[in-house]
């Protein structure tokens, strides 16, 4: 074994020598880029003169456009649009405000409503059955549905119309015959 290396053993020999000159390649690039060309930052850009003489845009006031805005673009005859009248206002929801609850950015009501009846909790802003949820008080709610508003008290259920009777389910009607 003393003559020329195997075939076998000459590929790793060969690989591990190619390895070794690249290794040495890039650390002497590396070498070169710290020694020859240290990192600078650019310098700061300098502020355009011809910017800073120019006058200030102030857009004029809102209350100028409302003539355009008022004639809608894809209208032919561009006549000012009227808001359709207000529906009819059905009767107030039949519900129940069952509590309030205020903190220092929000107000929330529970209110029973529905067949069958459920708990849900409202905010400022929110629908009941068609109808706005205009304020919360601490002793009442306020709706509002077109022009008509309406107070529901806490804790009274409304008494403008009765209430239809609740729908039972089936198997409710008979574990009350077993009682």
């Amino acid at each position: 074994m003393s003559g020329p290396l195997r075939p076998r053993l000459r590929m790793p020999w060969l690989m591990l020598g190619c390895a070794g000159g690249l290794a040495l390649a890039l650390a002497g690039e590396q070498a070169y880029l710290a020694v020859a060309a240290p990192l600078q930052s650019p310098p700061p850009p300098a502020a355009p003169a011809a910017a800073t003489d120019l006058p200030r845009y102030v857009p004029p006031p809102l209350g100028r456009f409302a003539e355009i805005a008022e004639r809608p673009l894809f209208v032919p005859d561009r006549r000012p649009q009227r808001p359709p009248d207000a529906a009819p206002a059905g009767p107030p929801p039949l519900l129940t405000v069952q509590g309030v609850v205020l903190t220092n950015d929000r107000q929330y009501a529970v209110i029973q409503h529905g067949n069958p009846s459920k708990l849900e909790s409202v905010s400022e802003g929110a629908t009941v059955e068609g109808w706005l949820v205009e304020t919360i008080d601490r002793d009442h709610i306020a709706l509002a549905s077109g022009t008509r508003r309406v107070e529901m008290p806490v804790g009274k259920p409304a008494a403008s119309t009765p209430r239809p009777p609740p729908i039972v389910a089936p198997f409710a009607r008979r574990a009350r015959e077993k009682e």
